[in-house]
């Protein structure tokens, strides 16, 4: 059952990260879930290089979160970047 939940939450995710809606950085912390599903049914039904791996997709998961909420912040106060909102393709950095 585990597993299932995993393999949903892991596709909404997809699906939301894919479709660039206001919605989309809720695909991270739908991976974030997915992952520690996974994870969790790794250390009770497979083999631990499963868990390690999801573990590993956590952190990336965390990151993913990190970094949309300080685009989001960027976005909201930089005054170069007005309307562009979090979903806006990425600038480059200078």
């Amino acid at each position: 059952m585990i597993d299932a939940v995993g393999l949903g939450l892991s596709l909404a995710g997809a699906g939301l990260l894919a479709c660039r809606v206001r919605a989309s950085a809720w695909g991270w912390v739908l991976f974030l879930l997915s992952n520690a599903a996974w994870a969790s049914y790794a250390l009770l039904h497979g083999p631990v290089t499963l868990a390690v791996q999801h573990a590993a997709f956590m952190a990336t998961s965390l990151v993913g979160i990190w970094r949309y909420r300080a685009d989001l912040y960027h976005s909201l106060h930089s005054p170069q970047s007005a309307g562009q909102g979090p979903n806006a393709p990425p600038r480059r950095r200078p």
